[in-house]
C-alpha cells in the first residue's frame, strides 16, 4: 500500500486500504476519517462502503453501518454481490434483524 502510494498519492483503491490498515492496526478514528475522505470524493468505490460498514459494526454503530451498506447498493451494479448486500442490509435494520 505504501509503496502504491509512494508512485501514485491519488490511487484510491491503495488510499482505502490504507485507511483498513490505520483502523487494523488500533487507530480506528483515524482509519475511519481516512475512509470518509476518500468515500466523499469517490462515492463509486464500493469497497470502501463495505470496510465502513465493517469499521461501524466493530465499533457498535449499526446506524453507520446500514447507511455504509444502503450508499454500496445505491452505487453497484445488478449482481450478486449487490443482493447479498441488500440481504445483509434488511438484516441489520429493524424491522429485519
Amino acid at each position: 500500500t505504501d509503496r502504491v502510494l509512494t508512485l501514485d498519492a491519488k490511487n484510491v483503491e491503495a488510499r482505502v486500504h490504507q485507511a483498513v490498515l490505520q483502523a487494523a492496526r488500533g487507530d480506528v478514528t483515524a482509519g475511519s476519517a481516512m475512509l470518509d475522505a476518500v468515500l466523499e470524493s469517490h462515492p463509486e468505490m464500493l469497497e470502501g462502503w463495505i470496510y465502513r460498514a465493517l469499521l461501524a459494526l466493530q465499533a457498535g454503530d449499526r446506524k453507520l453501518a446500514e447507511v455504509s451498506l444502503t450508499r454500496y447498493v445505491q452505487n453497484a451494479p445488478e449482481g450478486a454481490s449487490k443482493t447479498q448486500v441488500q440481504a445483509l442490509l434488511t438484516s441489520l435494520s429493524p424491522a429485519g434483524g
